[in-house]
């Protein structure tokens, strides 16, 4: 096409964690809703003329368009999302993982098997947030390593504590256990 018409083939058949197709409104949607932002205020119109065939029309050339699209805030949202109760704490996309809980303590995410490109190789990955960590140094003399909470006097982002790790960047001992594994960094 040119700098000002672009042309995109979307991938059909993907599937959103929610179980519905992706279908045209959505990405066109989602592009609709970039259209506030700077970066993209130069998008002059959206067009489907064929199944799973997408068009931009610019209003100024703009050859990174296709990287710009490719970042994370431009993510293809369902078009539903805003109905979709609690949707910034159980997000819906169509990623390789999904989000099955999102707590105060714990975030845990599960390989989505209807994901279009390969399966997750992991199950699922669990983060958990610890609350106040003693104010006690620990220390690991296997390892080299101590692990301390920061300063009462620092600022915290949020109310709670989160440990600081000071830790060699050594390879681990010969007799370590998981989850230092031999050739790896301990931090």
């Amino acid at each position: 096409m040119s700098l000002l018409h672009w042309r995109f083939f979307i991938r059909p058949a993907v599937r959103f964690h929610h179980s519905r197709e992706l279908e045209m409104e959505d990405v066109a949607a989602s592009l609709e809703r970039l259209r506030a932002q700077p970066l993209f205020s130069h998008i002059r119109a959206i067009d489907s003329p064929a199944p799973w065939t997408l068009d931009i029309y610019l209003s100024a050339p703009d050859d990174w368009l296709p990287w710009l699209l490719g970042s994370v805030s431009e993510m293809i949202l369902p078009c539903e999302w805003p109905q979709m109760r609690d949707f910034a704490r159980q997000p819906v996309g169509t990623g390789p993982y999904r989000v099955v809980r999102n707590q105060q303590s714990q975030m845990k995410i599960k390989a989505f098997n209807d994901y279009f490109g390969f399966r997750a190789l992991i199950d699922d990955v669990s983060v958990w947030v610890l609350q106040e960590i003693s104010d006690e140094v620990v220390y690991f003399p296997a390892y080299g390593c101590k692990a301390k909470r920061p300063m009462k006097n620092r600022k915290r982002a949020a109310s709670k504590r989160a440990a600081t790790f000071c830790c060699s960047t050594s390879a681990p001992p010969k007799d370590a256990t998981p989850p230092f594994a031999a050739g790896s960094a301990i931090c």
